[in-house]
């Protein structure tokens, strides 16, 4: 009974007894705002762990047909920072399309699979071979 009349008293002046973890959304642009901890828990954007994804993409230039190689976590989010001018190296050469995106559960992996593409030119070689012979058809 007591631990009811407490709990009244507390929703009377607004307060709760729940505990829970809300961060609040986290800005798109800005990166994270949740210490690296927090987001191995609750992953970004609330998600469990299981649920959240790093990608590796392939970017193609409208303009001059320039291709770009990069990864993230969020790929709608970076696609857009892309195309409004908000990333120096590829400033020069918007608009851009998504050509080619590979999904991975770990982000180790997504930076190994990207500088492979970056340092590797026979990766990436057969990589815009494969894309260019599923665009044909």
């Amino acid at each position: 009974m007591e631990n009811q009349s407490l709990v009244a008293r507390r929703q009377k002046r607004g307060q709760s007894l729940v505990c829970r973890f809300d961060f609040g959304p986290i800005p798109r642009s800005s990166g994270h705002s949740l210490p690296l901890r927090f987001r191995q828990k609750i992953g970004v954007r609330g998600l469990p762990p299981h649920q959240l994804m790093f990608y590796v993409y392939v970017l193609k230039s409208k303009k001059d047909g320039e291709f770009y190689i990069g990864s993230t976590n969020d790929l709608r989010r970076r696609f857009k920072e892309h195309n409004d001018g908000k990333v120096f190296s590829t400033k020069s050469h918007i608009p851009f399309e998504i050509i080619y995106y590979e999904a991975y559960k770990k982000e180790e992996d997504a930076r190994r699979r990207e500088s492979n593409l970056k340092l590797r030119s026979r990766a990436f070689a057969q990589l815009k071979k494969r894309i260019g012979a599923s665009s044909k058809t």
